[in-house]
């Protein structure tokens, strides 16, 4: 060893010549490192003349003779700069800072002793963790305890004060998620306390504001009980003027247009009151306008809902056959026109309401079937026919005239063949797009849209809104669509029978990404009638992305479809939760190995076969099988219906599946059907009752079902004795494979009234019988009307 092993000095060696070289060497180490007082830690390059002695710590930046010599200590030593490199734990004294800096993890930092830290003079405090420019203060704890102080002592007060600079500023307690702030209590742009909430950190919507000077408390956002709320725009067909300003519930706009224009002036985040039993034929578009509230305002109970009607008499002359000289006497024909105001497809639909009454929910009110030609429509009562050439675009694919007024000439063909001009009935055809179109993180409460010529239906939102309270019903197509957000408390009616196009009743449906969107239904009704569901098979609750980028979630709780069903897909995570089908069935498909689906607490029953679509459940897997898991479901089903179809990873728990009637070995009667994986069958059933005349299981495979390697378990199955399994062998066959004994399978097992919602069970369960108590379903009967569904709503 040659030197020291800190500084580095060098040793004297055995009988060395000129030692003194040596030990002045050592010496000038030793003047330039103990006690150590630099100059400055800034300068990035050598004072010109340099000062024999001064020491310098060099900065990263450094340049000339300095360059690349980075944290070293550089000190001015015959006639050239010497460098030397400094070790953990170096002690400086800099001269221009006048503190003490210490050498740590390869840089130069303040050393300051804790007991001489001036916290009036920091200008950051972190607490297991970092501070930075904005965060001043920052602190990581699970808790942190500001108490009274007993040791002074003081007062026996504790108080945090906030204090801003001004009026138009915030002085705020902030509640976050991952965050994200969700929540805010403080002076938030003037000095009235409010509470506030937020979806995304951005979007904020007062929930509580007290006046900072009466103390008096408003809850903008919640209607009070005669439905009145802080509005920014107010309309009222019965009782406005367009000549008002409408900014006060006693000086009302009257028309849509004329808000639609005052809420434009007032840009994003406007709040519109439509006044309870206001009517109008009229549509409010306010697709470009983000954070949107349109709400009804008033006494809904005793005046009814606000509702907006897309279509209009057609009160133009008739024109007969002799008039046309066509040689068609069954139809009678006129000019009909619809305005452009939206920038999406119209379509054209017409309704016979069976006397001049204009109730859209009158008895014998039928819409009229689109016929593909002009001889057609003569065969065919109850239909029309609108001319390609005329329309410019092809009728039975969609009117696809693009945000343009037009007109053409339509031609009726009267139920029962009548003639329009003395028949005493009325004819009625969609004129616009739209009733309520809104764009991002909007609200719609407590309003009815009806007849209108959008494929989207009658209510539009764009992404994260809440549909609440909301009917509509009489589209072509859907009834109301979002791109994410929530459906709470609605109903949506689908009657109209039209071969061109199906419908999804109440949609989710965005493009581009909609990664961390979420989509919900809840107590939310979908109703169709029988003819519908024969002919279109709709879809009660459903929707889509663009396939490539998946929803974060879909939804659905406390809800029903009568007459139709539900389809979801292009997300990960789908859950239905207290969910009630009527004659409906569910199509689930979920991506990734990590997707799940869940049935929770749910009752599908069929009380007649539909003609198209005959499945309860369905779900496939896409690019991988995903969980499925049926815990607490009713399920009846007639013959002819597969009640679950199921091509992925399967569990049922604590449920009681039906099916009645005969059938062949492929005739579909079985309670359950199944085809294997990649990996073989993947199936669990645990404390459920089966019952099938026929068969309980049916396997869709070439393969080996019974094979040993199959992922097939489960404890505590019933069903009815005298049943085989349709698979490669017997009961016995199955009972060997698959460690099922004799004693599971029960005889006699019956069940009270599973269309009445009795599912109460009559037969030997054993000991494991627990787990099959009835959901708690919150439908049992539909609306049987349109005025039954806003009742309803009225007292929702």
């Amino acid at each position: 060893m040659s030197k020291t092993d800190n500084l580095e000095l060098p040793y004297l060696a055995e009988a060395q010549a000129m030692k003194h070289v040596t030990h002045n060497e050592a010496l000038r180490t030793l003047d330039a490192v103990v006690h150590l007082a630099v100059r400055s830690r800034e300068r990035t390059s050598p004072p010109a003349p340099p000062v024999i002695g001064e020491r310098y710590i060099v900065p990263e930046e450094a340049e000339g003779a300095w360059a690349g010599h980075g944290q070293k200590v550089a000190l001015w030593q015959d006639g050239i700069w010497v460098f030397h490199t400094p070790i953990e734990g170096w002690v400086a004294y800099i001269v221009d800072e006048d503190g003490l800096f210490a050498y740590r993890a390869g840089v130069w930092a303040p050393m300051v002793p804790f007991s001489e830290f001036d916290l009036s003079t920091a200008e950051q405090i972190g607490i297991n963790t970092d501070a930075d420019t904005t965060n001043k203060l920052a602190v990581k704890s699970n808790a942190i305890l500001f108490s009274h102080d007993d040791v002074t002592p003081g007062t026996g007060d504790q108080r945090l004060f906030l204090n801003k600079r001004g009026r138009e500023d915030v002085a705020s307690i902030l509640l976050q998620n991952d965050f994200v702030s969700r929540g805010e209590i403080g002076l938030a742009g003037d000095d009235d306390l409010r509470l506030r909430a937020s979806p995304d950190g951005s979007l904020w919507r007062d929930a509580i504001v007290i006046d900072r000077y009466t103390g008096a408390v408003r809850f903008p956002n919640t209607p009070d009980q005669l439905g009145r709320f802080d509005a920014d725009i107010y309309v009222d067909s019965e009782s406005g003027d367009d000549d008002n300003d409408g900014r006060t519930a006693t000086t009302p706009l009257k028309t849509l247009t004329a808000a639609r224009q005052a809420a434009l002036l007032l840009g994003d985040g406007v709040r519109l009151a439509l006044g309870a039993g206001s009517f109008w034929r009229d549509s409010l578009d306010l697709s470009g306008m983000n954070n949107v509230i349109v709400a009804a305002h008033g006494d809904t109970s005793t005046l009814g809902l606000p509702e907006i009607r897309g279509d209009d008499p057609l009160t133009g002359p008739w024109s007969t056959s002799a008039d046309r000289g066509d040689g068609h006497a069954t139809i009678y024909s006129q000019p009909f026109a619809w305005e452009g105001e939206a920038p999406t497809t119209h379509w054209l639909a017409f309704w016979e309401h069976p006397t001049a009454d204009d109730d859209p929910d009158a008895p014998g009110v039928r819409n009229l079937k689109w016929a593909p030609s002009l001889a057609d429509c003569a065969a065919t009562p109850g239909t029309f026919f609108v001319d390609a050439a005329e329309l410019g675009a092809d009728p039975a694919l969609e009117f696809n005239v693009t945000g343009v007024a037009r007109q053409v000439t339509v031609y009726l063909h009267p139920f029962d063949s009548t003639d329009p001009r003395t028949d005493g009935k009325s004819y009625h055809g969609i004129t616009r797009q739209v009733g309520v179109y809104v764009g991002n993180d909007s609200v719609i409460r407590k309003v009815v849209a009806y007849r209108a010529g959008d494929h989207a239906g009658s209510l539009h939102g764009n992404r994260r809104c809440l549909f609440d309270r909301c009917l509509a019903f009489d589209g072509v197509s859907h009834q109301m669509l979002m791109g994410s957000g929530e459906f709470r408390d609605c109903t949506a009616f689908h009657n109209h029978v039209d071969h061109r196009r199906g419908a999804i009743l109440i949609e989710h449906s965005a493009t581009g990404d909609v990664s961390g969107e979420k989509c919900r239904w809840t107590r939310t009704l979908a109703v169709c009638t029988p003819e519908v569901r024969d002919v279109t098979n709709p879809i009660g609750f459903g929707g889509h992305s663009n396939g490539v980028i998946l929803y974060d979630s879909w939804i659905i709780e406390d809800s029903a479809l009568f007459e139709c069903s539900v389809a979801c897909t292009d997300t990960s995570y789908i859950r239905f939760e207290r969910l009630r089908l009527q004659n409906g069935g569910i199509n689930a498909s979920a991506h990734g190995a990590a997707a799940k689906v869940e049935l929770i607490d749910s009752e599908i029953v069929f009380t007649r076969t539909p003609a198209i679509s005959p499945y309860a459940i369905s779900t496939q897997y896409l690019e991988d099988p995903f969980d499925f898991i049926i815990d607490g479901l009713r399920s009846q089903v007639p013959e002819g219906i597969t009640l679950i179809q199921t091509a992925t990873r399967s569990t049922i728990t604590g449920s009681i599946l039906i099916v009645e009637g005969q059938g062949t070995a492929m005739g579909n009667t079985f309670a359950l059907t199944t085809a294997p994986l990649p990996g073989g069958v993947d199936l669990r059933v645990e404390r459920s009752v089966l019952i099938s005349d026929e068969g309980y299981l049916r396997l869709v495979t070439d393969d080996d079902f019974v094979a040993a390697d199959n992922a097939y378990g489960g404890t505590g199955r019933w069903y009815r004795d005298g049943v085989t399994v349709a698979l490669d062998g017997d009961l016995a066959t199955w009972q060997s494979a698959t460690g099922q004994d004799e004693g599971s399978v029960q005889g006699a097992l019956q069940i009270a009234d599973p269309l009445g919602g009795d599912w109460t069970i009559t037969g030997d369960l054993g000991a494991t019988g627990a787990g099959l108590a009835r959901p708690n379903i919150r439908y049992y009967s539909l609306p049987a009307s349109i005025a039954e569904a806003k009742a309803r709503l009225v007292s929702a």
